[in-house]
């Protein structure tokens, strides 16, 4: 190989560059455009990431009323409180105590807060970024209390401010009082709105903090080891009735981390194969040119540097733009774009760091040296002679030529296969972006899911009465004549009650030992030997009960349990589900007998354990005995003083607003208006937006942002390929093709490359998306693709595929005829 000698003419090189740049400005259009695109997407994937991963934040602060990372529930001792404040990177540890709850005030009957004493570190601290606002101080006197306006509106007194007094009827260890309190302050926020009384206060209840009381913990780093979190579990030493608790977000902060290292990762590669697979075709389509400048005395050192000088400056350009682009973007087009789907424009704020400008400076910078490194060097490596020879494609040959089936078909298909490598960067570049898109599209219909139960029932209606200790107090307000009513609605699907009644479990050595032991544990101050001499003596006074669930319940229950239930057995009576089976710990008790007597009847009943949950979907207040579910027809048949306790109601259509209204409408006009409590899934679903802010948003901005990114990357790709076969193009038109066949050939190249890109993301990219899913989803939503976007997605591919390719070519050749084009390879 010959070159030139050398000579120092750096200015003319330079001076060459700028020309080439500004007289061959089409030529470099989609490079910059590539860079600008790169640049913009890593900008904004980071930007609205670390945004999405704030507001991830953000909803667990508002969902749960305080902004803390691990919570030591079911007591704790002094011990244990000084080790979490001595533990590696704990930066706070505050506390608060259950002390009793409201049953009624001067105006209302049916109250459902509890009485809650927090301490300085957590009120102050910890619950200060759920807070939105606050009148007056903490309490500090036995009579005083810190509420809320909803807390006061449910006692029917929102006309009250803070110094005004109100009276409560309240319940704690000693029994049932009725006090004067003074509001100390109000306050409003996010979270439970119970209310908060003094250390006095709680003094004066009988509640200890070994046994109601909860540690909140807050780290100061983002990653805790699933090995440190195991090490603060064992230098705890928890008792059976203990449990330590990570937050979702804290909780899985290896796993959330990796799903989005991975996305970055995914991000950084797409924009890598961008800029190489642009650069590659850019080079390849100059090469006969580069071998005129060799053979006009330019050498290898001379050549890098005037094509890494023209890669700079568009370097610069692009990532300029595509910085300024993107911080345009962020701050201006996605909060638009949420607004218009709904949400409030002050709710949507983006979150910058100085870091994702350094970062996508430096990744752009990267991504452009390792995408230019390689095109280059085969650049400045081939010899004049070569080049002047040289053809984008190597022309490939075959023994046979097999002529039958469509002619356009095969030659789309040998146009993908010719060069491999160019095709495996297009693809792969295409699947990642769709990939990502699909991913994100999934992460974000995760929130909406969140708010499903497992029976996905549209509003729930209690009998408010049951809250009551004693049942005979009960009052039947879910009457069969009310069912009636709400059932006639034309917007009901269904109406399911849950009955119960009440039932004495006798001592027997197998089962009832056992809970009266977990009871004991969880609850109870006392031995365990007392409390059972007097429950072998006395077992009325421990009195629980026994609930009748019909078949679409049972059903929808027994879908989420890990070892379904027998059917059959379970609607004839055979076998029971047994409630609240956390109090019994590690013990399995499935398959073990439980005997109880039913109100009324004298005769027990046996019941095989099929299952247990420990949920609270058929938690009740008992007086020690467990609460059993059984099937309804089979209750009704064996016992008497049945109550219906609940309504579940589902709607022919999900969040009817209308049908709902309705169905209140029905309850205010009955006498028993304030014996309700309502949980609606529409109201859910507001009380969730509100804690979510702008997740939705930024989520639709991620996805929209690579959605663009997706066809641009597309467009970009199919015009380079027409540019370089510009010629071979232009040659079968001149022996006999037509415009119409070449448009059917490229619309069939489309498809293929669709048909490829949606088959790969349809198989391998589920399983990267299913990973990346459960990496971050830590509050244990089910998977699911979202179906129109999925939809939408394929639709826009083919689109793309179809409509791109023979437009790109009309735009390339438009102002050129045949004899030019193929004049252009000389």
């Amino acid at each position: 190989m010959i070159f030139m000698l050398a000579n120092n003419n750096k200015k003319v090189i330079d001076k060459l560059a700028k020309h080439t740049l500004k007289n061959s400005g089409k030529k470099y259009i989609i490079l910059g455009i590539a860079v600008f695109l790169s640049t913009f997407m890593l900008f904004s994937v980071f930007t609205l990431g670390i945004t999405y991963l704030d507001m991830q934040k953000r909803q667990e602060i508002r969902l749960y009323g305080h902004d803390v990372d691990a919570s030591l529930m079911n007591g704790y001792t002094g011990q244990q409180k000084h080790i979490c404040e001595d533990f590696k990177n704990v930066i706070s540890v505050g506390s608060t105590c259950y002390a009793g709850y409201p049953i009624k005030s001067e105006k209302s009957e049916n109250l459902h807060y509890a009485f809650i004493y927090a301490d300085p570190v957590f009120w102050n601290q910890q619950a200060i970024p759920a807070r939105t606002s606050q009148k007056g101080r903490y309490p500090e006197k036995e009579n005083e209390l810190m509420v809320t306006k909803k807390a006061l509106e449910d006692c029917g007194m929102a006309g009250l401010t803070v110094g005004d007094s109100l009276s409560l009827t309240y319940a704690d260890l000693s029994g049932t009082k009725t006090k004067d309190f003074m509001i100390s302050g109000i306050w409003e926020g996010y979270g439970p709105k119970d209310f908060y009384v003094s250390k006095a206060f709680l003094d004066t209840t009988g509640y200890k903090t070994e046994r109601y009381g909860i540690l909140y913990l807050k780290f100061q780093n983002f990653i805790l080891s699933k090995g440190e979190q195991e090490r603060l579990r064992q230098e705890l030493n928890l008792s059976i009735r203990q449990s330590l608790s990570f937050s979702g977000y804290r909780g899985k902060s290896i796993s959330i981390l990796t799903g989005l290292i991975f996305i970055s990762l995914v991000t950084c590669l797409l924009a890598y194969l961008l800029i190489y697979n642009i650069l590659h075709l850019s080079v390849q389509g100059n090469i006969r040119y580069f071998g005129l400048l060799f053979t006009l005395g330019m050498t290898k050192k001379q050549l890098n540097r005037f094509l890494n000088l023209k890669i700079f400056w568009v370097g610069i350009f692009g990532i300029s733009g595509g910085l300024f682009t993107a911080l345009i973007s962020s701050l201006f087009l996605i909060p638009a774009a949420a607004q218009a789907l709904g949400l409030k424009a002050q709710q949507v704020v983006v979150t910058f760091h100085p870091g994702i400008f350094a970062g996508t400076i430096c990744l752009a910078a990267l991504t452009i040296y390792l995408g230019n490194k390689k095109p280059v060097k085969a650049a400045a490596e081939i010899s004049p002679m070569e080049a002047l020879k040289f053809q984008t494609v190597p022309a490939k040959t075959s023994r046979k030529k097999n002529t039958a089936g469509n002619p356009l078909w095969k030659m789309a298909w040998e146009q993908l296969t010719k060069d491999w490598k160019k095709t495996a960067v297009t693809l792969a570049s295409f699947t990642l972006c769709l990939t990502v898109f699909l991913c994100l599209s999934t992460i974000v219909k995760g929130q909406s899911d969140f708010t499903s139960n497992f029976i996905d029932e549209d509003l729930v209606i209690q009998n408010n009465t049951q809250s009551y200790d004693n049942p005979r107090e009960w009052k039947d307000v879910l009457t069969d004549t009310l069912i009636q009513e709400i059932e006639s609605d034309p917007g009901v699907e269904t109406v399911n009650p849950l009955l119960a009644a009440t039932i004495i479990v006798p001592w027997e050595k197998d089962f009832a030992d056992l809970w009266m032991k977990g009871i004991n544990e969880f609850f109870m101050d006392e031995p365990y030997e007392k409390t059972l001499k007097d429950y072998k003596a006395h077992p009325e006074n421990y009195y629980s009960f026994i609930q009748g669930i019909n078949e679409r319940e049972f059903d929808a229950l027994n879908e989420n349990l890990e070892d379904p239930v027998d059917r059959e057995a379970f609607l004839k009576g055979e076998c029971c589900i047994l409630s609240s089976a956390y109090v019994l710990g590690e013990t399995d008790v499935t398959g073990k007998k439980v005997t109880c007597r039913m109100d009324g009847k004298e005769k027990p009943h046996s019941f095989q354990i099929a299952a247990a949950v420990s949920d609270g979907s058929y938690s009740m207040h008992t007086a020690g005995g467990p609460v059993i579910v059984v099937c309804d027809r089979f209750l009704k048949e064996n016992a008497e003083n049945i109550h219906t306790i609940r309504l579940s109601v589902s709607y022919k259509k999900a969040f009817d607003e209308t049908v709902e209204n309705n169905i209140k409408q029905i309850l205010d006009q009955t006498s028993k208006q304030n014996s309700f409590f309502l949980e609606s899934k529409i109201e859910n679903r507001k009380e969730l937006k509100k804690a979510q802010g702008n997740m939705t948003g930024v989520g639709i901005g991620i996805t929209c942002i690579l959605a663009l990114i997706g066809a641009m990357n597309y467009i970009n790709t199919v015009s380079c390929s027409i540019q370089n076969r510009k010629v071979a193009l232009a040659v079968m038109e001149s022996i006999g093709m037509s415009k119409k066949q070449t448009d059917k050939m490229l619309i069939l190249e489309g498809l293929l490359y669709a048909a490829a890109s949606l088959g790969i993301t349809g198989t391998l990219g589920v399983f990267i998306i299913y990973f990346v899913f459960q990496s971050v989803n830590y509050q244990g939503v089910p998977f699911s693709l979202p179906l129109m976007p999925a939809i939408a997605m394929a639709l826009l591919v083919i689109a793309l595929c179809v409509l791109v390719p023979p437009a790109a070519y009309r735009v390339i050749t438009r102002r050129e005829s045949i004899v030019e084009r193929i004049h252009g390879f000389e």
